[in-house]
């Protein structure tokens, strides 16, 4: 398993998530809306040989580029086609819609410079005990973990700790044989599944921004 920093720093990093209605190969305009306005480049994405979510990317943005209200409000034409979407930088301050969901009912309860990791989990298909084993995931941690965004096979969780993410990952080893996992700590560190051989966070632009299946 891997753990290594091949990402830029926290300090300078917007994590964007989105969610689709529908499968993303039959969601082209939303993307298409999206692509034209995205950053070309920088972006890293989380997959597509590493996690892949049937309904939604998990994209990371260099932070100099704008905060999160900015983005939003130059993403918006685009982000009003989509289901839901999340933006935050690492010390608190963030942009969702629906207004009011979860990654704000998290930061309401952990101010701006409270320390956490982030647990993105994908499903295997057809696993009936799925959410079963992520109740028992976030029960083996000594802090808060909170669902702080849902895709239709995954899930991205906030723990409120400073612990490395191999510390992490150990406690909760039985729980990740899941179809996929990432964990990036607070310090920025990412430690995955996907193994030593592929890189965690890949370099993408406009044009693959649709991580389905096919373009893995």
């Amino acid at each position: 398993m891997s753990c290594y920093d091949d990402t830029p720093p926290l300090a300078r990093t917007l994590f964007v998530f989105f969610r689709t209605a529908l499968a993303l190969e039959f969601e082209q305009g939303a993307l298409k809306a999206l692509a034209e306005i995205l950053p070309e480049p920088p972006m890293l994405g989380l997959g597509p040989k590493g996690l892949i979510l049937s309904n939604g990317p998990v994209l990371r943005l260099k932070r100099q580029i704008r905060p999160p209200f900015d983005t939003a409000r130059a993403l918006n034409r685009a982000l009003d086609k989509l289901e839901a979407w999340a933006i935050h930088e690492c010390y608190g301050e963030f942009e969702e819609n629906p207004k009011g969901g979860p990654l704000s009912r998290y930061f309401d309860a952990n101010p701006p410079g409270i320390p956490f990791s982030q647990i993105f989990v994908l499903a295997r298909k057809g696993d009936a005990k799925y959410e079963q084993t992520v109740v028992q995931l976030r029960s083996r941690m000594k802090a808060p973990c909170t669902p702080v965004f849902h895709f239709r096979d995954g899930q991205i969780m906030m723990l409120r700790s400073k612990e490395s993410g191999t510390i992490t990952k150990q406690r909760c080893a039985d729980q990740l044989r899941l179809q996929n996992w990432v964990i990036v700590d607070s310090s920025g560190v990412s430690c995955s599944s996907v193994g030593e051989t592929k890189r965690i966070w890949q370099p993408c632009g406009r044009d693959d921004i649709d991580f389905t299946d096919d373009a893995a």
